[in-house]
C-alpha cells in the first residue's frame, strides 16, 4: 500500500520574475457582525445555513484587489473628504418624511405671499360701503335742511293765517325813481326841464373870450332857421332830425375868422343823431358887418359836437378867403377853443336849471309863509 502523498500530483512552484516585486499574500479583513435595525428578534423565515464556509474569490497574484470596498449591513457609507454628499438626505426610521413638493391630495402650508385678489375685493367692498354711507348721509342732510326751511316758513307766516293770500304774495314795491332830473345833463336833455330861454344873449353872453392868452372878439351874430344856417346839406339833415332854431356868431382872432353855430332840438336824441349823420356838411360861415367873406367853397377847419338837446359846430379859416392849409394849427386851435367855450356855457345853463328845479321841488318849512297868501289872524 503506497503512501497517500504519492498519489497527489506534484505542485509546480513558479518563481517570480526578476525585477518585479513579489506579491504578498494579503489578509482580507473580516466584516464585523451586522446588527439588525429591528428592535425585536426576527420571527419566522428561513434559518441561516450553516456548515458552508464562505468562499473567497481567487485573486490574481501580483495585483491588488480593485473595485468598491465591501460594506457591511448597517454600516454608513464613508464620504470622500472635501466633497459634500449629494442626493436626498438619509432619513432615520420612524421620522416623518419631508417632502420638497406638496403631495397631491394633501393641503399645503400657507405661503408668505399675500392674497392680492382677496385684498382688492375687500378694498372694493369697503369703498362701496363708504359711497353708500355718503349717499345716505347726503339724503338725510338734504331732508333735514328742507324740513328746517318748511318749519321756518310756517313759523314766520303763522301770525298771518287770517290775512288775504294775495297780500302775502304781492311783491314789495320797487323804489320810485326821482320825479325830476338829478344832473345838469338831465336838465339839458329835454325842453320840458330846460326852461331857460334860448337866445344869442344866453348862448354867447360875453363879447370877448380869452383862452390861454388867445383872444376871440365877437363881431357878428344871427338867429335863423336850421336849413339856412347849414351848408353842404347840413341844414336839411338837422331839420329832418327835429332841429327848430339855429344861433350863429362870428369871432375874429388875428388873421382868422371863426363862425360858431348852435342848433336847438326838443329832445337830446335828435341832437345826438344829427351829430352822427352830418357827413360832409358844415355850418354856414356868418358874414356880416366887419366880417369879410371867408371859407366860401374852400377847405377850412371844422368841428362838431353835442350836449343834451343842443348840437354845435364851428368853421375856421383865413379872413382873406383863401383855403386853410392842412398844417394851419392856429385855425384848428381856434375851433377847439370856441367849441369848448360853448360846452362850458351849456353846462352852466344845465347847472342853473337843476338848482332852480331842486329849490322848487323842496317842501316848505313848517310855519313858513307861502308866496301869494296872506297870514291868518
Amino acid at each position: 500500500m503506497s503512501d497517500a502523498s504519492d498519489s497527489q500530483p506534484p505542485v509546480e512552484r513558479t518563481q517570480p520574475a526578476e525585477g518585479l516585486p513579489q506579491p504578498q499574500q494579503s489578509q482580507e479583513p473580516q466584516a464585523p457582525q451586522a446588527q439588525s435595525p429591528w428592535p425585536y428578534p426576527q420571527q419566522g423565515g428561513f434559518p441561516q445555513q450553516q456548515g458552508f464556509p464562505q468562499q473567497t474569490p481567487p485573486q490574481t497574484p501580483g495585483f491588488p484587489q480593485q473595485g468598491f470596498p465591501q460594506q457591511a449591513y448597517g454600516q454608513e457609507t464613508p464620504q470622500t473628504p472635501g466633497f459634500p454628499q449629494q442626493g436626498f438626505p438619509q432619513q432615520a426610521y420612524g421620522q416623518e418624511a419631508q417632502q420638497p413638493f406638496p403631495a397631491p391630495g394633501f393641503p399645503t402650508q400657507p405661503s408668505a405671499e399675500p392674497d392680492w385678489v382677496a385684498m382688492a375685493q375687500e378694498q372694493e367692498k369697503s369703498s362701496s360701503r363708504r359711497k353708500r354711507l355718503y349717499l345716505i348721509g347726503g339724503i338725510v342732510l338734504g331732508a333735514a335742511a328742507l324740513a328746517g326751511i318748511v318749519f321756518t316758513t310756517i313759523a314766520l307766516t303763522g301770525g298771518n293765517a287770517g290775512k288775504d293770500i294775495t297780500t302775502l304774495n304781492s311783491p314789495s314795491p320797487s323804489p320810485k325813481k326821482p320825479a325830476g332830473p338829478t344832473t345838469p345833463l338831465d336838465v339839458l336833455s329835454s325842453d320840458t326841464t330846460d326852461t331857460t330861454p334860448v337866445s344869442i344873449a344866453t348862448l354867447f353872453p360875453a363879447p370877448k373870450i380869452t383862452v390861454d392868452g388867445r383872444d376871440y372878439l365877437l363881431t357878428a351874430h344871427d338867429t335863423d332857421s336850421c336849413t339856412k344856417a347849414g351848408a353842404h346839406g347840413l341844414g336839411e339833415a338837422l331839420t329832418a332830425k327835429g332841429c327848430y332854431r339855429a344861433y350863429r356868431v362870428t369871432y375874429v382872432s388875428g388873421p382868422n375868422e371863426i363862425t360858431v353855430g348852435v342848433f336847438a332840438f326838443r329832445e337830446a336824441a335828435g341832437a345826438t343823431s344829427a351829430k352822427a349823420t352830418v357827413g360832409t356838411g358844415t355850418v354856414a360861415p356868418l358874414v356880416a358887418g366887419k366880417v369879410t367873406p371867408f371859407c366860401q367853397n374852400v377847405v377850412c377847419q371844422t368841428t362838431q359836437s353835442s350836449l343834451g338837446r343842443f348840437a354845435y359846430f364851428t368853421i375856421a379859416g383865413p379872413g382873406n378867403g383863401k383855403p386853410s392849409p392842412d398844417n394851419d394849427q392856429v385855425a384848428v386851435q381856434a375851433g377847439r377853443d370856441l367849441s369848448a367855450s360853448i360846452h362850458d356855457t351849456l353846462w352852466a345853463r344845465g347847472t342853473a336849471g337843476l338848482a332852480s328845479l331842486t329849490a322848487t321841488a323842496r317842501p316848505a318849512a313848517p310855519g313858513a309863509a307861502v308866496p301869494g297868501s296872506s297870514p291868518s289872524h
